[in-house]
């Protein structure tokens, strides 16, 4: 297992080591300074985990710059961070999410200024500003970035998963499950063995999405952004979409997806999976292993599970999915433009970008919370013991800024990367199943968030009812064309506007 391990983290390092450069302990002439980090403490940790933490105190050492944290508690961050951004008596860092820091962008350092053209910011540059996704996502109305991002590059999310097991008993394998008369096939031999053909725990989108989000070139039943990168579209108004939904209602006719999907919970869920009972699924990549795990839980030793690729589009040809991690985690960085340590807060942020600061900010501190083993990072066992209990101090948090593994030591290692987790990674890797989902791209004004809300309510419960009932055979697909009718009537092209307008600020155009 550790050389499996040793495979997948060897990957993430030679990744960064091509996108940043090398960093060394802070320069001599640059002064140590303290400084301010509002930041939202989950719930999972306490206050004694951010005193004399070792992964600070390290950090301190090489950029000279010490972190004086203060912490409010995660459940009501955003009403405490108003409350801050109303009074304007702001620290030198605020940790929260980029929506939130964007709304107001007079309140941070402009970053372009200091780190464009500059090499003594140089892996903030590499990292940040050669990525055409987030420099689409990150900077404000104006244009200009004022954030440094909290980054993951696990990007593969939820996949198509089916019965390992099965497939082998029944001498099929991953090419078997491409396009949707193959897997039209392989659901109905399910069927035939007594299985539940398809089962989700989303609902609807479990459906159009999930398992058919590959057949339609990733569209989604309301706002996505076109094959182009560039349109913004509402599904259930493209003609193409409605061949989805007669697909979806034809398979659930023929029992080949669960008949009580609009009830089906996540508890639901994974006693049928559990049990047995269920072909085929979806869920994060690393259910893989934990399913495998799972299985030998309740004595189920005969099952096994494994990931496929999406469904492929009959008028493209391409197998696409647009389900994955966000590039940018839920929290990312600002400094105040009132600090007068905005230079040497860059410095203690480029060093977290740099190859060293990518060890430290996955793996901890060498000898502490990790080994080099064979020239790779194993963790220590009996770190990931101690801390787990607090027995000893835990390195960091899960959100650092950071580039490359999606946690720290602790939590990063609780993924246990197994062959079936390998094998499915390597599968959407090499076949570039990925599609960047540029719809996350995209921010609103507050004008334009008042403007739409008033009509999504009423659109989001009337889509979803009838497309329910379009897919459960209650509606007769006579009435489609009523219905897009209906939607329009209730102002989506309004919408689609709005979302449009946020697209092209986002790309630039």
């Amino acid at each position: 297992m550790r050389k499996i391990r040793n495979l997948l983290v060897l990957a993430l390092v030679v990744a960064m080591a091509l996108s940043v450069v090398s960093f060394t302990a802070a320069d001599d002439t640059r002064e140590e300074v303290t400084v301010k980090y509002w930041y939202p403490m989950h719930p999972n940790h306490i206050e004694e985990d951010f005193d004399h933490d070792p992964l600070h105190e390290f950090l301190a050492e090489k950029t000279g710059v010490h972190i004086e944290y203060e912490l409010v508690p995660q459940d009501n961050s955003q009403e405490r961070y108003n409350l801050m951004m109303a009074s304007g008596n702001l620290p030198d860092i605020v940790c929260i999410r980029p929506a939130s820091l964007k709304k107001y962008p007079d309140a941070w350092a402009p970053l372009d200024d200091y780190i464009i053209d500059n090499p003594r910011y140089e892996n903030l540059y590499n990292t940040i500003y050669t990525d055409e996704y987030l420099m689409s996502y990150l900077p404000s109305d104006d244009g200009k970035n004022r954030i440094v991002p909290m980054l993951a590059t696990r990007l593969i999310g939820d996949i198509l998963i089916v019965r390992k097991d099965l497939m082998e008993a029944w001498g099929l394998g991953y090419d078997d499950l491409v396009t949707a008369d193959q897997w039209h096939d392989v659901l109905t031999k399910a069927k035939d063995e007594g299985y539940i053909p398809y089962m989700t725990r989303y609902k609807r989108a479990g459906i159009l999405y999930r398992l058919l989000g590959g057949y339609s070139d990733c569209m989604q039943e309301e706002y996505y952004v076109d094959l182009d990168g560039k349109t913004v579209k509402y599904g259930v108004l493209e003609p193409r979409f409605k061949e989805v939904v007669e697909l979806a209602r034809q398979w659930y006719a023929e029992g080949l997806i669960d008949q009580e999907y609009p009830t089906t919970d996540a508890t639901i869920w994974s006693e049928k999976v559990l049990a047995g009972e269920v072909f085929a699924t979806h869920d994060n990549m690393t259910r893989c292993n934990w399913a495998d795990k799972d299985f030998m839980t309740v004595q189920n030793n005969d099952c096994r599970v494994m990931a496929v690729g999406p469904m492929q589009s009959p008028e493209t040809g391409l197998r696409n999915t647009t389900i994955h991690y966000p590039r940018v985690r839920d929290r990312s960085c600002a400094i105040a433009a009132s600090s007068q340590y905005i230079e040497r807060i860059l410095d203690y942020f480029d060093y977290c970008f740099s190859l060293e600061g990518f060890y430290a900010m996955n793996w901890g501190i060498e000898g502490y919370s990790y080994e080099m083993v064979d020239g790779m990072p194993v963790s220590i066992d009996e770190y990931v013991e101690k801390s787990s209990t607090r027995e000893i101090q835990p390195v960091g948090t899960r959100d650092e800024p950071k580039d490359g593994a999606d946690e720290l030591v602790y939590n990063f290692n609780q993924y246990d990367y197994q062959e079936s987790t390998r094998v499915g990674t390597k599968l959407y890797a090499d076949n570039d199943f990925i599609r960047r989902n540029w719809i996350e791209a995209i921010s609103f004004t507050d004008a334009e968030n008042e403007a739409m809300t008033a009509r999504e309510a009423e659109l989001d419960t009337y889509r979803g009812e009838m497309l329910d009932k379009f897919i459960m055979g209650i509606e007769p697909m006579e009435n489609w064309d009523a219905f897009v009718d209906e939607i329009k009537a209730m102002g989506v092209e309004e919408n689609i506007k709005i979302y449009q307008q946020g697209l092209d600020r986002a790309l630039g155009n």
